[in-house]
């Protein structure tokens, strides 16, 4: 193993390294080797933790792609980097971007969106901001606000932007932190369509002279 090629297997492979549970809200950490024993042993504590999660109206998720100028350098237009995967109201989702842009993307744009594996995403929207040194830039709101920016994948399992900035921001924010990651903050959510209210029937008989 390559002295360079260290830090890239200690953060995705390395057996012995010590991680931190999948699961939303359950901080337990032990050797990534142990993570698949853990999953099982604790299910029932697990499903709780997802339930919990699951009644709250949204969730603040901060996302890493870890050595971002490195990978983004041999990546071409319509190639993505794809983050871990996280919970939330039982979806499993992740944030897939495109570094040089998805194959719909004006030239020199990069291209961001929440993916749900393998299901529709039609419910799911997010606001993103990208964090740059110690302040959030490149804001783009979601929270039910109407986002032209914004679109749907034609399998409607993802939801983004085909557009969402140029690459050069990106680069710049991964280069202002120590580790050179390039991380995004989401405030993730749900939008329900509440089932309409119907009123079938009169109220009860007035006495003369009260109400009109």
């Amino acid at each position: 193993l390559l002295r360079s090629e260290v830090p890239e297997h200690l953060a995705r492979e390395c057996p012995e390294e010590t991680v931190k549970s999948l699961i939303p809200g359950c901080k337990t950490e032990m050797k990534r080797q142990l993570l698949g024993a853990h999953l099982t042993e604790k299910e029932a504590e697990h499903r709780e933790l997802i339930e919990k999660c699951e009644r709250r109206g949204a969730r603040a998720v901060t996302v890493k792609f870890r050595d971002f100028e490195k990978r983004a350098a041999s990546i071409e237009k319509g190639w993505a980097l794809e983050s871990d995967f996280f919970h939330f109201q039982g979806a499993r989702l992740f944030l897939q971007l495109f570094p040089k842009g998805g194959v719909t993307a004006r030239e020199g744009m990069a291209s961001l969106y929440l993916v749900r594996e393998g299901t529709p995403l039609d419910t799911f929207r997010c606001s993103v901001q990208v964090v740059s040194g110690q302040q959030c830039t490149l804001s783009h709101p979601g929270e039910g606000k109407e986002d032209e920016s914004a679109a749907f994948s034609v399998k409607g399992c993802k939801y983004g932007w085909p557009n969402f900035c140029s690459f050069e921001p990106l680069l710049s924010a991964a280069r202002s932190t120590e580790e050179g990651n390039l991380q995004f903050h989401l405030k993730v959510f749900r939008i329900e369509s509440p089932e309409p209210l119907i009123v079938d029937g009169y109220g009860p008989a007035r006495l003369p002279g009260r109400g009109g």
